[in-house]
Formats: C-alpha cells, structure tokens, sequence
C-alpha cells in the first residue's frame, strides 16, 4: 500500500515484532509520514496503570498484564486511527490477532536476531 491509500483506510496500522526491533522507531517515523497519531501500547498500559511493565508482571503477574493489554487496545481501536506499536507478546492472544485483522493492518518487523541481541546488550 501506498502512502495515499493508507491515508484513505479507515483502520489503524498495528505495529508487531520482537523486543528491540525498532517498532517504535518505526511506528513513530511511519506516523509522522502519514499524518497520523502514534501509540505505543505498552506506553499506554504503564501511563494508565500508573507503574512500569515490570512491576505490574511482579506485583500482578503476566495473566493480569495481557488482560489490560487487551483492554487498552480495544479502547485505542474503538476510538482513534494511528500507528499503533503492539507489545511483544501481543501476538501470543487470538483474539488479539482476531481483533486485528478487523481493525487495521499488522506490519512485522523482521528484525535479525544478531541487531537484537547488540541493541538489548
């Protein structure tokens, strides 16, 4: 899809990939190109829950997280168009990917395994 296609879909692009693949970087700069907002989901989670990822796992545990992952995506693909940077584990849902394929278009970022690795060390 062109630019100008994407402008006219009425959807959100839902951004997918491994820990430190650049989906942020990515999602913010293919935002910027298409006039359109941008949301990290995990950013998201820790602005309304009010504490970091890694504390909600510790205090809460990973069933918790997911549940509010899911929650604040509905609310995000309910009532705005953006880019939307999905968490890691996202994907691992069904009726996350469900959700998506009715709502937007996913991109993956296929990043090599070898630039991970450097990023995150």
């Amino acid at each position: 899809m062109n630019a100008e296609r994407i402008k006219k879909f009425s959807g959100s692009i839902f951004i997918s990939g491994f820990m430190a693949s650049g989906k942020s970087t990515i999602g913010r700069q293919m935002a910027q190109e298409l006039e359109l907002p941008f949301y990290d989901l995990d950013d998201v989670i820790v602005e309304k829950e009010g504490r970091s990822i890694n504390r909600i796992f510790e205090d809460d545990g990973e069933a918790y997280f997911r549940e509010k992952e899911w929650q604040y995506l509905l609310e995000l693909t309910q009532t705005t168009k953006g880019v939307i940077s999905l968490g890691g584990g996202a994907l691992q849902s069904q009726r996350v990917v469900d959700h998506l394929k009715i709502y937007g278009i996913l991109v993956f970022i296929d990043t090599p395994f070898s630039a991970i690795v450097e990023r995150v060390a």
